[in-house]
């Protein structure tokens, strides 16, 4: 009696385990809720599932990484895929899209050829995307008579963008998703807190911007 008790909560621990069903994944896709989305296929291709499943699954995992600016994630789900032999061609471009947000050009370049043998009716669409890569390439190799440094002291380990002066340039404006204690709201798209507008003050006998605090 004691064997059947242990054999069934052993059971309904499973159960609960694989909560998760395809159709709650693809939901949280549609509603842009990517990071949600991500872990819930992330789940799903763990599952005991056919080799057409899992590949399929995790095509929409790698582009729900790709949807959060997580490339390097995606590119791994993308090459998950296609060792089960994604049947869609489409994982090839996206694939090679990633790597050359990643700056790989080389390794988008070559992708970019095999999308357009796997899809020989699109391949303007994969020229085109050497194309970029092309261009994405001679524009981080073009020198200029500007040298840019990175602001350390202004960077977190999340989204810092879109900087801009103000006035005399004594005060730096910029948007960042960095933790703010006066908001702490979910950006359901990426998982990460809803952008805020930030403000920096130079320090002429330091040189380097400081006092960063939200522009209330």
């Amino acid at each position: 009696m004691q064997s059947r008790y242990y054999s069934l909560l052993a059971l309904l621990l499973f159960l609960s385990a694989c909560s998760v069903t395809l159709e709650e994944a693809n939901r949280a896709y549609d509603l842009y809720r990517f990071d949600k989305a991500a872990s819930m296929y992330e789940e799903l291709y763990d599952q005991d599932r056919d080799k057409t499943e899992k590949a399929a699954i995790a095509f929409k995992a790698a582009e729900s990484y790709r949807q959060k600016n997580s490339w390097s994630k995606a590119e791994a789900w993308y090459n998950r895929a296609i060792r089960r032999d994604y049947s869609d061609p489409e994982v090839y471009y996206q694939k090679a899209r990633v790597q050359n947000l990643q700056q790989n050009f080389d390794r988008a370049i070559e992708t970019y050829k095999k999308y357009k043998k796997k899809a020989p009716g699109k391949k303007q669409k994969g020229e085109k995307g050497i194309e970029q890569v092309e261009r994405y390439r001679e524009w981080k190799n073009d020198s200029t008579r500007y040298t840019l440094e990175e602001a350390k002291r202004l960077n977190s380990r999340k989204n810092d963008y879109a900087p801009s002066y103000r006035g005399d340039r004594k005060t730096l404006i910029f948007t960042s998703d960095r933790e703010n204690p006066e908001h702490d709201d979910e950006y359901r798209w990426t998982g990460l807190p809803f952008s805020d507008i930030y403000k920096a003050k130079w320090d002429r006998r330091r040189e380097y911007y400081r006092e960063i605090e939200p522009v209330g």
